[in-house]
C-alpha cells in the first residue's frame, strides 16, 4: 500500500500560494491540501497550471458549507457557494472537498439538522456529477461547536449514511479524534467512507482550548492510527496540518521537517527518487 504523503496550506498560513507550491515540492511532497482564501490568490487557470508544473495533486481543498448561518450567509447563498468550490475542486482534481456543516447557531437540534440535510441534498448530486467527494470532518462538541451541530463521528455517520459512500464520506483529523479508542475498533467497518486522514498531535485529556502539537510531540497515538491504516490497506492521502500556538515559532520548514523526521523514525515515510518525493 502506498499513500500519497501531502501538506494542508494551513501549515504555512503566511506563505502565499505561490510559495506554498513552489516549496512544498522543493520539499519533496507530491500532494498538497488547498485553502480556499489561498486559493482566490491566483486565477484558477493559473493555479491549475502552477500545479501541474510543480507535479503536486490535490488531496482536498477546504472548505465549504457553514448552512446554518443565517443572516451572516443564508442557505442559498452558502449552497451556491459550495457548488462553486465544488467546481474549483473539480477542475484541480482533487480528491475531496471538506464540508463543514454549521454550527447549531441558535437552531433547535432538529432544525439545524434539516437545514444541512437540505444542503446535502442538493450538494451530494452536484458533486456527484463533477465526479469529487464530499468529506465531512468529526468533531467533538468541545472542539467544534464553533462549526459543527454534530458532536462525534457517530453523530456524522448518522447523517452521511443515506448517501452514497462514493459522494460524502469522511475526513479524519487525529487533533479531533485521535484518542477515541471506540473509532479505532470500529475503523474496519467505516473504511468505505474514509477519504482523507490528517496528521496532528495535542495533549491527552485536553477539552478546552485545546493546542496542536508538533508530531510525535504529543499523547496521542499516531504510530497506532498509521498502523492500523496500514492494515486495513487504506489508500487515500495522509495530509499534515501543522499549524497553532505551539508551531508559531517555528520556521514553517524547520516544522514540516519535524514533522517527516517523526514519521521516517516511525518507518512510515521513505524518500522516493533520492528524495523528490515522500511515500507513506
Amino acid at each position: 500500500m502506498m499513500n500519497d504523503l501531502s501538506v494542508n496550506q494551513a501549515s504555512s498560513l503566511r506563505w502565499t500560494f505561490y510559495q506554498d507550491v513552489v516549496r512544498y515540492a522543493a520539499m519533496g511532497f507530491t500532494s498538497i491540501g488547498l485553502l480556499r482564501p489561498k486559493l482566490d490568490e491566483m486565477e484558477l487557470d493559473d493555479a491549475a497550471e502552477l500545479l501541474y508544473e510543480m507535479k503536486l495533486s490535490v488531496s482536498s481543498v477546504s472548505w465549504i458549507g457553514g448552512f446554518t448561518e443565517g443572516g451572516i450567509f443564508p442557505l442559498r447563498r452558502a449552497i451556491e457557494d459550495a457548488q462553486e468550490g465544488l467546481r474549483a475542486a473539480a477542475s484541480l482534481q482533487a480528491r475531496c472537498v471538506l464540508l463543514n456543516p454549521g454550527a447549531q447557531n441558535g437552531h433547535t437540534v432538529s432544525n439545524a439538522r434539516r437545514v444541512l440535510q437540505q444542503a446535502l441534498s442538493e450538494l451530494v448530486p452536484y458533486a456527484e456529477d463533477l465526479h469529487v467527494r464530499l468529506v465531512i470532518e468529526p468533531t467533538f462538541y468541545y472542539d467544534g461547536q464553533d462549526r459543527s451541530m454534530l458532536d462525534g463521528w457517530e453523530e456524522v455517520l448518522e447523517v452521511i449514511a443515506p448517501y452514497p459512500a462514493a459522494w460524502l464520506g469522511l475526513s479524519l483529523d487525529l487533533f479531533h479524534i485521535g484518542d477515541d479508542e471506540k473509532l479505532l475498533e470500529h475503523l474496519p467497518m467505516l473504511m468505505d467512507r474514509v477519504a482523507l486522514v490528517q496528521l496532528a498531535d495535542r495533549a491527552r485529556n485536553c477539552r478546552q482550548r485545546c493546542r496542536r502539537l508538533p508530531l510525535g510531540r504529543g499523547d496521542y497515538p499516531i504510530e497506532r492510527w498509521l498502523g492500523t491504516l496500514r492494515r486495513l490497506q487504506y489508500a487515500g492521502p495522509l495530509e499534515l496540518e501543522l499549524f497553532g500556538e505551539e508551531l508559531r515559532g517555528m520556521d514553517y520548514c524547520a516544522s514540516i521537517q519535524q514533522a517527516l523526521d517523526y514519521l521516517a523514525r516511525l518507518g512510515f515515510v521513505t524518500a522516493v527518487d533520492s528524495g523528490t518525493g515522500y511515500r507513506a
